[in-house]
């Protein structure tokens, strides 16, 4: 018989939601809420398996109403003819730091660790928590499941999490990489084997996973060994509004020059910086690659340079760890593109694949403009090319279901 199980991504002013009958893996059911806890109404939006999406304006002053509409529409929908048939709800969060090597049960012991990792991740674990909190009084004989972003990451050697600075500030604090999008990158290295029929222990696989959000990983024998984000996500790739790398000095410059203190300094360089500052207008791709197609934007000059600047870095990080899979005496077999960005943008694809030159990595024209689940590959190139869309709320289902015992 199929559990009903819930697979939900809260943010601070968002609640992403899947329902999937388990498991056989169909989903059923998906959704989101926007601008929650925003002034005004905000939107939600569902769409019930074969059916129209449904969008309504909503007020929605805190998520325990976006929840409790979410509950409504599933019944009202016929997705479930009670909320009693949902058996697990698995939450995605961002943080787990070095003390889960797992996805785990929601207990009020855990809910205490991720609070005291907030810092680590101040934009996701917050708003991770309210979300737990929130379905467990909304569902309380509903099992509360917790998958977190770093688990996967948790497999990289310390040459390559640990940073050159006193030994102390990780033996006490805990400074390291930890990465993120974990379970993405998980989902999506599995399913490249899948498609190169090849066993995940036999394959090596960079993922580039690219949205307003983003993070490259290099995956060796189905394991995490090295991945772009860092002590926080907001390491590694030039993200939307995210800076990616940057010389750590320039964090104590700005605070003497602004007289900025430290959560101003990163309120900048997580909110107000990465594409949305560097192109002086916008953070979303579709709006950048629009300026700079067109000369007579008024911030075309400047999309161009970040845009080439985004391209630029994420060839950089490619490059790099399919050299260190090389040097390790493997092959690179596939790079594989996911999320947003890397699954709808035939352009940051084609553009990144034209700078891996030295990888004999070529491109598809023709496959490239299509979607879905793709090959890309051109016939003469010595890298496989894939186009595989990120399924993180089915490996969060799948977690839910093996840990209600």
């Amino acid at each position: 018989m199929s559990d009903k199980i819930l697979a939900v991504n809260a943010g601070s002013s968002s609640l992403k939601f899947k329902l999937f009958a388990m498991p056989e893996e169909v989903e059923l059911f998906q959704g989101a809420a926007d601008r929650i806890t925003g002034p005004g109404d905000g939107e939600f939006s569902y769409k019930k398996t074969g059916e129209e999406k449904v969008k309504l304006s909503l007020n929605m002053p805190n998520h325990e109403v976006a929840i409790d509409k979410l509950l409504e529409v599933l019944v009202e929908s016929g997705a479930v003819t009670s909320v009693e048939e949902i058996k697990g709800v698995g939450h995605r969060v961002v943080q787990g730091g070095e003390f889960f090597k797992d996805s785990v049960l929601s207990t009020p012991e855990n809910l205490e660790i991720i609070e005291s990792l907030s810092s680590l991740a101040p934009l996701h674990n917050p708003a991770n928590i309210m979300g737990v909190r929130a379905f467990s009084k909304a569902l309380r004989n509903a099992t509360q499941v917790l998958v977190f972003d770093t688990v996967f990451h948790q497999t990289m050697p310390e040459v390559n999490y640990l940073y050159p600075i006193d030994r102390k500030f990780y033996d006490n604090h805990k400074i390291r990489r930890y990465g993120a999008h974990g379970t993405s990158h998980k989902y999506v290295s599995q399913t490249t084997a899948e498609i190169l029929n090849k066993n995940i222990a036999d394959t090596s696989v960079i993922v580039a996973h690219l949205g307003n959000g983003a993070s490259i990983t290099e995956v060796v024998a189905g394991k995490s060994v090295n991945t772009s984000m860092g002590f926080t996500p907001t390491g590694g790739l030039i993200m939307g509004t995210r800076t990616g790398d940057i010389d750590p000095t320039v964090i104590t410059y700005l605070q003497k020059v602004t007289g900025f203190d430290a959560d101003g300094v990163n309120d900048l360089i997580t909110k107000r910086s990465g594409m949305l500052a560097a192109t002086g207008f916008s953070n979303d791709m579709r709006d950048v690659e629009e300026a700079v197609e067109n000369e007579e934007h008024p911030h075309h000059a400047q999309a161009v340079v970040a845009f080439d600047m985004f391209i630029k870095k994420i060839a950089d990080f490619i490059t790099l760890y399919a050299a260190d899979i090389i040097a390790s005496g493997k092959s690179l077999d596939a790079i594989s593109f996911t999320a947003g960005i890397g699954e709808n943008s035939s352009t940051v694809r084609k553009l990144v694949v034209d700078r891996l030159a030295i990888l004999s990595a070529k491109i598809d024209e023709v496959a490239n403009s299509t979607r879905g689940t793709i090959d890309i590959t051109a016939s003469d190139s010595k890298v496989k090319i894939l186009v595989i869309p990120t399924e993180e709320e089915l490996m969060i289902a799948r977690d839910t279901v093996r840990l209600q015992g």
